[in-house]
C-alpha cells in the first residue's frame, strides 16, 4: 500500500484509503468510519467542524474521525447534522450515534435511535 500525502481539502475519494488506515484494523471501527463516509452530507458536516483529523508520519497519512466529540457536540449544542434541505437532521444524528456505538465511543442504547434512521441509512 503506497502512501500518497493527502490534505483534508482533497477530493472525497482520495480520503477513503487514509480513513481506513486510521481505523487501526479493528473491524468495528472500520465499520463505523465506513458508515459515516457513506453518508456524504454527514461526512461533510464532520469535516467542516473539525471532527475529522489528519495525522501524518514518515510512512502513513491517516484520518481519525472523532466520533465521541461529534456526538457530544450534537447533544450539547443541539446542532444536528442536516442531510438535505428540509431535513430535521434526526437521521444524520442517528447515523452518528450508530457509528459511535460501533466504534465503542458511546454506550447509549440504540433501541430508540434506530427509529430515527431514514430507509437509505438503515440499509447502510
Amino acid at each position: 500500500m503506497r502512501n500518497v500525502r493527502v490534505e483534508l481539502s482533497a477530493d472525497r475519494e482520495d480520503l477513503y484509503e487514509p480513513l481506513m488506515r486510521g481505523a487501526c484494523t479493528i473491524a468495528q471501527v472500520e465499520a463505523a468510519y465506513r458508515l459515516v463516509f457513506q453518508v456524504e452530507p454527514l461526512w461533510d458536516w464532520l469535516l467542516q467542524r473539525g471532527f475529522i483529523e489528519l495525522s501524518s508520519d514518515e510512512r502513513y497519512d491517516c484520518l481519525e474521525v472523532r466520533l465521541q466529540a461529534a456526538l457530544e457536540h450534537v447533544r450539547e449544542k443541539r446542532e444536528a447534522p442536516v442531510l438535505e434541505a428540509g431535513s430535521s437532521g434526526k437521521s444524520a444524528s442517528a447515523v452518528l450515534t450508530v457509528a459511535a456505538n460501533l466504534a465503542g465511543k458511546d454506550n447509549y442504547s440504540l433501541r430508540n435511535t434506530l427509529y430515527d434512521l431514514d430507509e437509505d441509512h438503515m440499509r447502510l
